[in-house]
This record gives C-alpha cells, sequence and structure tokens, in this order.
C-alpha cells in the first residue's frame, strides 16, 4: 500500500473513534443515575438529579444501601445481576405480600435463591 492510502485508513479509523466517542458521550450525559461501583462493600448509589423525592431519599441513605421496601423497579436494576424482570417482582412481591422484614425475605421471591441473595446482601436493607 502506498503511504497515502495508510494516511485515509488513520484519518478514517479516528474519524470513526471521534464518532463513537460522541455517540457514548451522549448517551452518558442523559443518563441520570450514576453508580459507584459495585466491587467494594461502600459502593455508593446517587442520583443525578437535583432535586430528590421523599421514597428517593428514603431508599438511598448515608450508607448507600438500597432499601429494598421502598425502591422503585428501576432502582432495584441497579443491584449486580438484578435486571429488569426481577426487579419488577421484588416490587409486586412486596405489593402483594407487604413489606419484607429482612433482608433473607427475598428468597420468597421467585428468581432469588441464596447464592443471589448473596450477590446483592451487602447492597441492600429494609428499614
Amino acid at each position: 500500500m502506498k503511504k497515502a492510502q495508510w494516511i485515509l485508513i488513520g484519518i478514517t479509523g479516528a474519524f470513526l473513534c471521534l464518532l463513537l466517542g460522541i455517540f457514548v458521550g451522549r448517551n452518558l450525559m442523559n443518563s441520570n443515575v450514576s453508580v459507584g461501583s459495585f466491587e467494594n462493600s461502600d459502593a455508593t448509589i446517587t442520583s443525578g438529579e437535583s432535586n430528590t423525592s421523599d421514597s428517593t431519599a428514603q431508599t438511598e441513605e448515608k450508607d448507600g444501601k438500597i432499601n429494598i421496601n421502598t425502591a422503585t423497579a428501576e432502582q432495584l436494576t441497579l443491584l449486580p445481576g438484578i435486571g429488569e424482570t426481577l426487579a419488577q417482582r421484588i416490587v409486586d412481591y412486596r405489593t402483594d405480600n407487604g413489606l419484607f422484614a429482612s433482608v433473607d425475605d427475598l428468597k420468597q421471591v421467585s428468581g432469588i435463591g441464596e447464592k443471589k441473595l448473596e450477590q446483592i446482601k451487602s447492597y441492600i436493607k429494609v428499614d
């Protein structure tokens, strides 16, 4: 290949990287929620909105844990291994059966076993 062709390939690659960066940046800017790392037990979950509702304040307190008795399905999806379907099951179970007395009561929800509970236990609480 000629030098000019390599330069053109390089410019094209740089342009594609720039477009990808713009796309990813715009998607991150539109996100209202940021999540701390779930790899340590001091993970925090904060809302990107400046004025939080009462339920959000009750769900996300100083310890950064999610209160499973007040959390919305969207907030529950922030937990590792909890997708939209399982989060909705948790909310539905809570609606049908009342508040959770302990974190271990989550095992009553279809799809949450001992292994899943251990995965999220350090990020949740009940009040």
